[in-house]
């Protein structure tokens, strides 16, 4: 099963009913194709470089809440996502792609930071150790 991820960009203008059916329609349109989806994330409000202009709407947008959503599906599920984001007057942008598989596109760290010993140029055992020459 191949994997997609997709962004689109939704005015302000949209309702937060509006956006909730737009995203059942769109998970809807997955799950309909033998399909899941894995996340769906909002990315929050956004500036854009320039303005953009949505086709019924007589106003300019210079800002719009972004929205990721991954899932696996069968291809056709791809054209309808498009399909879906192209005849709904709230999304100014949507792009999908395919994506590696879902496992390889996240790996767990055990930290944030490289260990001391990277930065000192000393093993682990010498910066556990307790400091001999210490007296009280």
């Amino acid at each position: 099963m191949p994997f997609y991820r997709t962004y689109f960009l939704v005015h302000n203008e949209v309702t937060n009913h509006e956006l909730r059916c737009l995203v059942k329609e769109m998970a809807r349109a997955v799950t309909n194709n033998r399909g899941v989806v894995f996340s769906f994330e909002d990315l929050g409000w956004r500036n854009l470089p320039y303005f953009l202009l949505k086709q019924g709407y007589r106003r300019k947008f210079f800002y719009g809440r972004w929205f990721t959503m991954n899932f696996g599906a069968h291809p056709a599920s791809w054209n309808a996502i498009e399909e879906i984001g192209r005849h709904n007057t709230g999304i100014l942008r949507l792009s999908t792609e395919k994506v590696t598989p879902y496992n390889n596109m996240w790996k767990l760290r055990s930290t944030f930071y490289k260990p001391i010993s990277f930065y000192t140029g000393t093993t682990e055992k010498e910066t556990n150790m307790p400091n001999e020459d210490f007296s009280i």
